[in-house]
């Protein structure tokens, strides 16, 4: 069933002008949807033809098309605009990924002067201990030396106390001599 027509006719309808123009035998519309008409929107005819067309027979399908060209026009400056828009979007990207590369070659850099002096900081640390064990080792062995003189001294005074029982009130170090060894 058909819808109603507005009163001039056409009401816009791509649905409703083809079911119409199916009725009627002669109707360009009958002709298959890619053939070249000048009524067909998609039609491969050039623009200036169809505009002709659309003077002389005040087709409802040229002004389609001339409005489908208009649309084109408006799609491709938008994308032109979304173009440009994305170019310059992937400068700057490339811009902040160079100075991020910069800044990483700076700081890797800076890293491997670190890594030297932890290096030599190391090599250092190493130094001092094996410096210090050295150390460490010196002053026990003189411990243990000043200890065997302690020994040593106690018992020459021990030996020299026994050997010079008369002298008890003078002794070699100028002391009293109350029977003390040190």
């Amino acid at each position: 069933m058909l819808k109603r027509a507005a009163p001039d006719g056409f009401d816009g309808s791509p649905g409703l002008l083809k079911r119409r123009c199916l009725n009627f035998p002669g109707s360009p519309c009958r002709q298959p949807f890619n053939s070249p008409s000048p009524f067909n929107a998609a039609s491969p005819i050039n623009s200036r033809k169809r505009l002709r067309l659309g003077e002389e027979f005040g087709s409802p399908g040229v002004i389609r098309v001339s409005e489908v060209e208009l649309m084109q026009r408006s799609h491709e400056q938008q994308l032109q605009s979304i173009k440009q828009e994305a170019t310059s979007e992937i400068q700057k990207l490339q811009r902040n990924i160079n100075d991020l590369g910069d800044q990483v070659k700076s700081q890797q850099e800076h890293i491997s002067k670190l890594e030297g002096n932890m290096k030599i900081l190391q090599a250092g640390v190493r130094t001092m201990n094996k410096q210090e064990n050295q150390l460490r080792n010196t002053i026990s062995q003189k411990d243990d030396k000043i200890n065997e003189l302690e020994q040593a001294l106690y018992a020459l005074r021990s030996h020299l106390a026994r050997a010079n029982p008369g002298n008890s009130g003078h002794n070699m170090w100028g002391g009293s001599g109350h029977g003390q060894v040190f």
